[in-house]
């Protein structure tokens, strides 16, 4: 589960230094750097599980929020 831990926490240090030439980059550098925080505060074991449920939350309501209102992708089909 560590390795997990560092896996995750590297991704998202890698995803926030890659945002500096995006349009909103406060946004996600902030988003992503704070779940590389969590990586880092779960591995040493620092914060109680209830932050950790807290920060789930507010990303999904964040998601929710950043939805787009209609798909805009590719089929593959």
């Amino acid at each position: 589960m560590k390795l997990f831990k560092i896996v995750f926490g590297v991704i998202f240090i890698i995803f926030s230094y890659l945002q500096f030439n995006d349009p909103d980059s406060s946004i996600w550098i902030f988003t992503y750097s704070f779940a590389a925080l969590a990586c880092y505060m779960s591995f040493k074991e620092l914060w109680p599980s209830w932050v950790f449920y807290a920060m789930a939350a507010v990303y999904v309501i964040g998601a929710i929020y950043q939805w787009p209102p209609s798909f805009e992708g590719i089929f593959f089909w």
